[in-house]
């Protein structure tokens, strides 16, 4: 058996988010710093970037959480297994920006994007993802996750991926 992806929190994830944060604070310091800014407009830097700060801390910490949440799901015992052959696997367009990459084990049904921040497996195959088509061989563990967002509902959070050969 050979792991293809194991549920881990990748802090890489993370740096764009730091560095729209620290690039905005040196802006907002710069834009505070001279004199002969209108009040409006330091007004306005001002709102603009609490409103990124808060975007990113929001975003940060809500992909922390996710994955928090999966990882006591799983050490918990609430994770489940399915063995077999990847069937109706549905391939994700590059050009697709909206579009989800799906495939069946058995009667469990898996769709994921790469648009959708998730701690769980979201690549597509376009952009090296495992799943390679019907036919392949594995044991895919998951979590069913219950999303805040109603429009996403209930969907098998990926967590590890092993290729039986």
């Amino acid at each position: 058996m050979n792991t293809l992806y194991e549920l881990k929190f990748d802090y890489v994830d993370l740096i764009p988010i730091i560095a729209a944060i620290v690039g905005l604070v040196i802006y907002f310091f710069r834009v505070l710093r001279r004199p002969n800014k209108t009040v409006a407009v330091k007004i306005i830097s001002i709102v603009f970037a609490l409103a990124v700060l808060g975007a990113g801390i929001y975003l940060s910490t809500y992909q922390l959480k996710e994955y928090r949440e999966l990882k006591t799901a799983i050490e918990n015992g609430y994770s489940q297994s399915v063995t077999g052959k990847v069937q109706n696997f549905q391939p994700l367009a590059e050009e697709d920006s909206e579009g989800v990459e799906s495939f069946d084990i058995g009667e469990v049904h898996f769709e994921y994007s790469p648009d959708l921040i998730s701690a769980g497996y979201n690549s597509p195959q376009y952009d090296g993802g495992v799943i390679k088509g019907d036919g392949q061989y594995l044991k895919v563990k998951y979590v069913t996750y219950q999303y805040d967002d109603e429009d996403l509902g209930e969907i098998n959070v990926i967590v590890q991926i092993d290729e039986i050969s």
